[in-house]
């Protein structure tokens, strides 16, 4: 439905092929950029960059109501438009994973890791069951609205670990 709000004939699988690649582009650029940096660095632009991929939707998802009908038809230049963002989005997925691992195997003790990680679980699959059974009562626009304001508040978090990690390499080096 996010792909084609106006029931334009879309190729799934092409759309797959590219979420696809643009994840495994996304973790190329993790290997390099964590080659340069730390990830608690550059992981709050990731996230800037994922909440404007998700923003593209949103916007579109707005404008819809105003749009005919295309059933059948190819998929629209606005819809050209979402896909690229997706695949923005998808790419900061491929980033993101890698660059997390690191951050667990750091600031997480091997042995509270995976007790840690299922506790974080239950209040994450609450959150998907709760949005899920109510899909249909949230618009498209206020679903990727909410997703952007979730990318947001991982940018804070972000920012928070970032001023911790560099608070405690500065009380290393006294």
């Amino acid at each position: 439905m996010a792909m084609s709000p106006n029931r334009e004939n879309i190729k799934h699988g092409l759309i797959f092929v590219n979420f696809m690649t643009a994840s495994m582009l996304g973790s190329f650029l993790a290997g390099a950029l964590m080659k340069r940096g730390r990830p608690e660095a550059f992981m709050r632009g990731v996230f800037a960059v994922a909440a404007a991929a998700l923003a593209v939707p949103m916007l579109l998802a707005l404008d819809t109501a105003k749009r005919p009908e295309l059933k059948g038809q190819p998929i629209t230049s606005s819809g050209k438009l979402q896909l690229i963002a997706f695949c923005l989005f998808e790419a900061c997925v491929g980033v993101f994973w890698p660059c997390m691992m690191q951050l667990r195997s750091e600031y997480v003790p091997e042995d509270l890791r995976a007790t840690i990680i299922n506790i974080f679980r239950i209040p994450l699959n609450l959150f998907v069951c709760v949005v899920l059974s109510n899909v249909e009562a949230l618009p498209l626009a206020g679903m990727f609205g909410l997703c952007v304001a979730l990318m947001l508040a991982s940018l804070a978090c972000q920012a928070r670990l970032e001023r911790l990690a560099r608070d405690r390499a500065a009380s290393r080096r006294k």
